[in-house]
């Protein structure tokens, strides 16, 4: 079983986003668990010029939830995350090998600093 290191990213019961640096088992039930879904999605995004893996809840605005975003980037995304967000890490040759790679502690100060200074944060 492998382990990696991942960034959690979600609205505490205030409202207010928490980020929390966690290693965890890279399996399916482990991010069903944390995010609290049944499909998750993996999608690709970029701070700054390094690239990183979102697993997202696919069907998150399909449930009766609150539509508020948890992380929105308007500059380069031109979207809208939802509901808890796991960040892993992403090799040079773009995880091809299927699996998600873990994150260093200076890729977590990075995206924490750079959601902080660039992002456009929102709470429930």
């Amino acid at each position: 079983m492998n382990k990696i290191n991942v960034l959690i990213l979600k609205n505490d019961d205030n409202g207010n986003l928490t980020f929390e640096e966690k290693m965890i088992d890279d399996e399916l039930d482990v991010y069903y668990d944390i995010i609290g879904c049944n499909t998750i999605d993996i999608i690709s995004r970029r701070f700054g010029n390094i690239d990183f893996d979102f697993v997202i809840d696919d069907e998150f605005l399909l449930k009766d939830r609150p539509t508020i975003p948890t992380l929105e980037y308007k500059e380069s995304w031109k979207e809208a995350l939802f509901g808890t967000i796991i960040i892993a890490g992403k090799t040079e040759d773009g995880n091809k090998d299927g699996e998600l790679h873990g994150l260093t502690h200076k890729d977590v100060l990075f995206i924490k600093d750079y959601i902080a200074t660039k992002g456009r944060i929102y709470s429930v």
